[in-house]
Order: structure tokens, then C-alpha cells, then sequence
């Protein structure tokens, strides 16, 4: 019988594998990706896993025709119908290692690794024990248990900063086989402050991990990476520290010492930030810092809308309502002092005021009054600093004699990137001087792209932008039989477009760095001894800037006389400019991804950004991107 079932169970065998050569004979795609999947399909159907070779061949063609959604759910049952095989397979070895008789029940489908588990900044790993080759499988089979932790880990600790990541592996194939290599992609950490708002909160995060999942694997170094499988999902949670000031913290022992400067008030309710102000308005002398004698002291601010204790909010409303300037710094390591927040400078004039402000061990705060904010860092323990204001925003002692309130309101006063603007002075004239900007380049190439709209899983996006097909066409000015239009298609595009303008660019610098002789006709001769001004500035010749004959050094044509420094000056630099439609607010975005893949450090990327998205140009080596 056993016999009879061998031959049976290898006849079956060689069947398959004859009519698995048949899916040998189908087309691969040009996607790397696709095809990865196409091979994955293929040993599905040797194994068993496919039963059919109509389903292996239907699986083959969705691929083929990029119906990436309809493959996913087919492929979904064939992977479930794998892990229960495979359940089943493991139940059968466990029956025949144990004594025991084993009821048939689900195997566990998760482990749970906690890292950093006593710190404030624990990572929860859900690892998976079964294979999943797509997210949205991973997704769907770790989901709960990820929230179960998250909800377990917000039970302990209220009012958490959450981060949802996932790791994965991904492959790229090569002559030799294929590359391997284990990455991670994470959202942004958003606060969540209950139990009942976690659910929603991880689920509503799967598109945008999802597309910050695809984002990375794009970045990779070299194209043709692609998913293998999703290991595991995985969260990090921190405890969001409160910024507000309460009850008596005893002083740290690094800044015990009274020559810091530091007044710190002995209250025992959560008005500490009330008492400092009050100091800050008796004579500062000894005993003044007592509670008793606080309490007498008759109160000048305005505390209306103030709540205690005191957070940053109420700061900057005690700072409205009193049109003072209230800084407050903050104490880390043995003797780092550092701004937490700066006050609002146009009160700097009417009255200034320094706060430190400590945390114990259960991050509660307090509010340390501080005399003189240079004796608290150390910048006046030579004579050099004497008398010498520190500017908090400058991160350095101020000059000499100069007042320290002046120097904020000059230097700092409405202003975005650390500096104000300075109009420049009565009587004074602006002239232009570049006149090669003037000249017209002999090379230009513009170019665009085209993108289709990928629909994704995010609430707030959607659609994402892929870009199918690219185009340039390169112009010279001087000779137009040699313009040349260029089209690239597909999902190489814009690699192939980078790679063809460098092409370009090294072909025009090489043509510019030779110049050509100059050709004169008898006419052209006449008008340079006619001329008495210079043609590119306007300006008269003299002894020491004297007339000379300018040139094209492209076609040897004269142009005109000029005066020396002005010819000197009048060339186009070696680079080739590449003008997109829309390139600050969209095509940016795509050719920066790529064209790291590109020079693959061989060449610098520069870039001029009006934000952290939006560039107003870049230069790739010899190439300049407007």
C-alpha cells in the first residue's frame, strides 16, 4: 500500500513539474518587482500550494497587467490557504514529539518582544510566525494585537506621544541571485491621551505608513529594490513631559552654589511662577525671597486668564496682559542651561525677566527665580566679560558697551531667520553689474513630466503622484539643426532622464572650454574705431580700462567694442541649464528622489529650497535645474 502511494505520490510530482514549465514560457515585465512576484507564483505551484495550474496562470496574468488590487486578494486565500497547511504540518510534529494527546487549536500567530522596557521610550515588536509577502496582509493579521499593547502600555502611563512603525525585507535581484536587506519605516509621533482613542488612532495610520513603507524602499541605493515579505509591526511610546510649574523642588546640586544667582522659593502650593514674579518686583535683598514677606508685597501685574500651575500658554498670556518679557530656560545634565522658551520682544524695553525652570523625579516643575542670567553661565568670570550682556538668541556675549535690550530690538525684532532687515541708507543707489546674466546661453534644454494618480488607503491624500513618462528637448542658439527632442516612458523615466541631460551637460561644458577664433569683416572693423562707448555697460574708455574687441566664442562673430574688464567679465559659465514647468512646486520632488540613485556620490547635489518641500533650484554636477 505504502508503495503504491509513493508511485502515486511521485507520478503527481512530475506532472506538475511539466506543466510548471508552461508558466516558464510566459512574458516577464519590465517592472523587477512584478517579476519577483511572477517567480513566487511559479514555486507555489511546484509545491502544491496552487493546486491548479489555471489559477497559478490567472495569478500570472494579473501581474502582467498591473492589477496589483485584484492579485492581492486572490493571492490573500492562497496565503491563508498556505498558513493553515502549514499550522496543521506543525500540530502533526508537535503530536508525534509529545506523550500528551493534542486537540487541534490555533497556534499562536504572533511573538511580542518589548525593547527598553524600563525606560521611558519602550518599543513594542510584534514579529510574525507565518510569511506575509504583502503589507496589506501584515496589517490585517497584527492590527489588534497592536493595539491591544498600545491600550495596555496608555493604561499604565496617560497622555503618550505614539509612533507606528513596520520592518520588512527587501530583495533586488542580480546576476548572482538577488541582494537582501532588512529595513524599517515609522509615521511621525502624535499624541494620543486615552485608552478609547488608540484604536482609531493606529488604524487611521495605516495609509501613512504604507506610503512611508514604499517612500523607503524607493530611497534605497540603486533601483530595483522591492518587498520579500513584512517580518513584523511595531510601536514606541514616550510619556509627554508637562512644561508647567508647580510646588517647592529643592535646588540641583550642581546649581546649589549661591554665586549662580538662583532665588528659589519655598512655596507649598502651585503658584510658584506667581511668587517669582513677585521677588521680581521687591528690592532683592536678603530675606525678600521668604514667603511671609512675598505676601506682602503689593502686586502690579495683571493675573486675569493666568491658570496655576503655570504652562507656557498662561506665560505668554501674564506676558500680554503686563507687556512684560518673560524667558524661561531649562536644566539638563550637570551644568547645561539651555532656552525652553524666549519672550516676546517687543516687551523687552518695559521689563525683562529669566525663570529657570527643574523637574524631580516625577517630572513635576518649578519655577527658579534668576538674578543675573551671566552669573548662571558663567560668561562673566573674567574681567574680559565684565559687565557684558548675554544674548540668548545671539548664543554669545553681546559687544562692549552696547545695551542689551537695544541689540534684541536691532538684531532679532520680527524676524523669521535670525535677522532683521536693515534698509540701507539715504542717498544710496543700487547699480547693476552682472552683465553676463545678459547673455544668452548657447545651450538650454527644457522638460516636463507626466504622472498618474495611484490610488492609496490615507484619509487626508487620496491619490499619489507616479510619474509614466518623461520628455526634453534640447536647444542651441546659435545653430538650430541641432536642437533634438528626447522621450522616455515608463517606470525608468525620470532615471532615464537624469542620465541623458548629464550626458548632455559633460557634451556642452566640453564645447564651451573651447573658443573659437574671431572673424572681422571691414564693416565690423569700422564701427570698433567708430565706437567711444563701451556696448555692454555704457561706460567711456579709458587709459586704464581701454577698448578691446569682444566676441562670441561659440560662432567668431564680433559683437561689439568694450571696455577691458567689461570683456573680461562677459561669458557664460560651463554648466547646462534645464528649465521645468513647475519645478518649485511639484517635478522637484520627483527628480531629487532619483538623482541620488543616479551619481551615486560621484557628484554633488546642491539645491536652493524656499522650504523643507519646495526648492527654487538645484544644480546635479554639471547640470543647474530651474
Amino acid at each position: 500500500m505504502a508503495s503504491r502511494w509513493l508511485k502515486q505520490g511521485l507520478a503527481t510530482k512530475l506532472a506538475r513539474q511539466s506543466k510548471a514549465n508552461q508558466l516558464d514560457t510566459l512574458e516577464l515585465t519590465d517592472s523587477a518587482s512584478r517579476n519577483l512576484l511572477i517567480g513566487n507564483v511559479k514555486q507555489l505551484y511546484e509545491k502544491g500550494t496552487i493546486r491548479t495550474i489555471n489559477a497559478a496562470m490567472t495569478l500570472i496574468k494579473l501581474i502582467q497587467e498591473n492589477k496589483m488590487a485584484e492579485f492581492d486578494e486572490k493571492f490573500s486565500q492562497v496565503d491563508k490557504t498556505e498558513q493553515t497547511k502549514t499550522a496543521e504540518q506543525k500540530a502533526v510534529e508537535i503530536a508525534k514529539e509529545s506523550d500528551y494527546t493534542i486537540q487541534q487549536k490555533e497556534l499562536s500567530k504572533h511573538t511580542v518582544r518589548v525593547k527598553n522596557k524600563d525606560s521611558e521610550l519602550p518599543t513594542f515588536e510584534l514579529r510574525f510566525k507565518k510569511e506575509h509577502t504583502t503589507f496589506e496582509a501584515a496589517w490585517k493579521d497584527g492590527v489588534a494585537r497592536l493595539v491591544k499593547l498600545a491600550a495596555d502600555r496608555i493604561r499604565e502611563k496617560q497622555n503618550l506621544k505614539v509612533v507606528v512603525g513596520v520592518e520588512l525585507t527587501i530583495v533586488k535581484l542580480n546576476e548572482d541571485g538577488e541582494d537582501k536587506k532588512t529595513i524599517h519605516a515609522h509615521t511621525m509621533p502624535e499624541s494620543v491621551y486615552s485608552e478609547d482613542a488608540v484604536d482609531m488612532f493606529i488604524r487611521g495610520k495605516k495609509g501613512d505608513l504604507q506610503k512611508r513603507m514604499q517612500a523607503r524602499i524607493d530611497h534605497q541605493t540603486g533601483s530595483g529594490w522591492s518587498l520579500k515579505r513584512v517580518d513584523g509591526l511595531f510601536i514606541t511610546t514616550y510619556t509627554q513631559k508637562p512644561s508647567r510649574g508647580s510646588s517647592y523642588i529643592s535646588t540641583p546640586a550642581t546649581l546649589s552654589n549661591s554665586k549662580f544667582g538662583l532665588v528659589n522659593i519655598k512655596n507649598e502650593d502651585q503658584e510658584c511662577f506667581k511668587y517669582c514674579m513677585l521677588y521680581h518686583q521687591t528690592e532683592k535683598i536678603k530675606h525678600c525671597d521668604r514667603i511671609t514677606v512675598l505676601r506682602k508685597v503689593e502686586d502690579k501685574y495683571n493675573w486675569e486668564g493666568v491658570n496655576f500651575p503655570v504652562g507656557f500658554d498662561d506665560i505668554q498670556r501674564f506676558e500680554k496682559n503686563n507687556k512684560v518679557c518673560v524667558n524661561i530656560y531649562g536644566h539638563s545634565g550637570e551644568r547645561e542651561i539651555n532656552p525652553l522658551r524666549l519672550g516676546a520682544i517687543p516687551y523687552i524695553k518695559n521689563d525683562n525677566i529669566n525663570l529657570l525652570l527643574i523637574k524631580d523625579e516625577h517630572d513635576n516643575g518649578h519655577y527658579v527665580y534668576i538674578k543675573k542670567l551671566e552669573s548662571l553661565l558663567h560668561t562673566a568670570t573674567t574681567s574680559k566679560y565684565k559687565d557684558r550682556h548675554y544674548c540668548p538668541y545671539c548664543r554669545s556675549v553681546i559687544a562692549p558697551g552696547e545695551i542689551y535690550e537695544e541689540h534684541v530690538m536691532r538684531t532679532h525684532y520680527d524676524c523669521h531667520n535670525n535677522c532683521n532687515l536693515e534698509l540701507p541708507q539715504d542717498g544710496t543707489t543700487m547699480k547693476f553689474k552682472n552683465f553676463k546674466n545678459m547673455l544668452e546661453r548657447p545651450f538650454i534644454v527644457y522638460a516636463d513630466f507626466e504622472c498618474s494618480l495611484i490610488p492609496t488607503d490615507m484619509s487626508d491624500k487620496i491619490a499619489r503622484h507616479e510619474p509614466n513618462s518623461a520628455a526634453a528637448y534640447f536647444v542651441c542658439t546659435f545653430d538650430s539643426s541641432r536642437n533634438q527632442y528626447y522621450k522616455f516612458e515608463g517606470r525608468d523615466c525620470v532615471i532615464n532622464l537624469i542620465e541623458q541631460l548629464r550626458l548632455l551637460a559633460t557634451r556642452c561644458k566640453k564645447e564651451q572650454q573651447q573658443n573659437e577664433r574671431m572673424v572681422m569683416t571691414a564693416k565690423d572693423n569700422a564701427n570698433h574705431k567708430r565706437a567711444e562707448n563701451c556696448y555692454i555697460c555704457g561706460g567711456a574708455f579709458t587709459t586704464s580700462n581701454y577698448k578691446v574687441r569682444d566676441h562670441c566664442h561659440r560662432t567668431g562673430c564680433y559683437r561689439g567694442a568694450a571696455r577691458n574688464a567689461c570683456n573680461i567679465n562677459y561669458f557664460c559659465n560651463c554648466y547646462l541649464p534645464v528649465v521645468f514647468h513647475n519645478l518649485r512646486g511639484y517635478d522637484s520632488h520627483l527628480i531629487i528622489k532619483k538623482a541620488f540613485d543616479v551619481v551615486k556620490g560621484t557628484e554633488q547635489i546642491h539645491a536652493i529650497p524656499n522650504s523643507g518641500e519646495n526648492f527654487m533650484t538645484f544644480s546635479i554636477g554639471n547640470l543647474e535645474v530651474y
